[in-house]
């Protein structure tokens, strides 16, 4: 049956290719060995291609498989998908079985240790509204001059100096058969005071201290922190917008596939 669906086929390099290993990608992937070096380089996956049927993706990833590469395939409507309402966590407390997450209405959710397979660390992109041009009138000093002092102005724009734009660190919980997280939270949305006589003075220490308790609390799940890197992004498929939900989802399969 006929089908409009789109599917993304994502490589995740494993180390540093050789130039023959990137030259045997690029004519897979039809592309020039320069571009597909560019492509592959980073620490988290890159969606190398898209295919109008599942059996082509999956003909290019096994070419792509192969070669040593880790690739998984995925309709890009589901990469695509609008997420579903995150629980963002405001505080915890932990037991001696299980932990209590709660946000700021109140709400709480329960997990058991064994309950969280994957704990994603990353920057979430900022949303930077730039202060317009203005426009200013300002002295024309030499016409001044040759008028014998009677003023002249001109209109000029000033750009103005917007600050650099700084993405919130967050950390997102996983369980294992649902690419959606099971909560998330934000460095600066978050009371540090559940870390009791570990609390810091600054929300980078306390952050990173409750990163630390997260991993003791779930030791059975993996770490993955590669999205620290703000670069990492899959601009090629994706507005900017969307590249953090589509890397998640991404680190999220490629680590169930592994």
């Amino acid at each position: 049956m006929a089908t409009d669906e789109v599917f993304d086929v994502a490589v995740m390099a494993q180390g540093r290719l050789s130039a023959d290993a990137v030259r045997e990608v690029a004519a897979i992937l039809g592309k020039d060995p320069y571009g597909t070096r560019l492509l592959l380089a980073g620490k988290i996956p890159k969606i190398v291609a898209q295919c109008q049927s599942a059996a082509s993706a999956e003909t290019l990833a096994r070419s792509l498989r192969g070669l040593g590469l880790l690739t998984v395939v995925c309709p890009d409507s589901e990469l695509h998908r609008p997420p579903s309402a995150i629980f963002i966590a405001h505080a915890f407390k932990p037991g001696e079985a299980e932990i209590v997450f709660r946000d700021r209405s109140g709400a709480a959710k329960t997990l058991k240790s064994q309950d969280v397979s994957l704990i994603i660390e990353g920057v979430l992109s900022p949303v930077v509204e730039k202060e317009p041009p203005r426009e200013e009138r300002k002295l024309n000093l030499p016409a001044t001059l040759l008028l014998g002092g009677i003023p002249v102005w001109r209109r000029a724009k000033e750009s103005p100096r917007n600050p650099p734009a700084q993405g919130e660190p967050f950390v997102r919980l996983y369980e294992r058969d649902s690419a959606e997280p099971l909560l998330e939270i934000r460095r600066h949305d978050f009371d540090y005071s559940s870390l009791g006589e570990k609390m810091g003075l600054s929300s980078t220490a306390n952050f990173n201290t409750l990163v630390g308790e997260l991993r003791r609390i779930f030791p059975q799940a993996v770490f993955d922190r590669n999205m620290m890197e703000p670069s990492q992004a899959n601009v090629s498929f994706a507005a900017p917008l969307d590249s953090v939900e589509i890397n998640c989802r991404l680190i999220y399969l490629f680590h169930r596939a592994a």
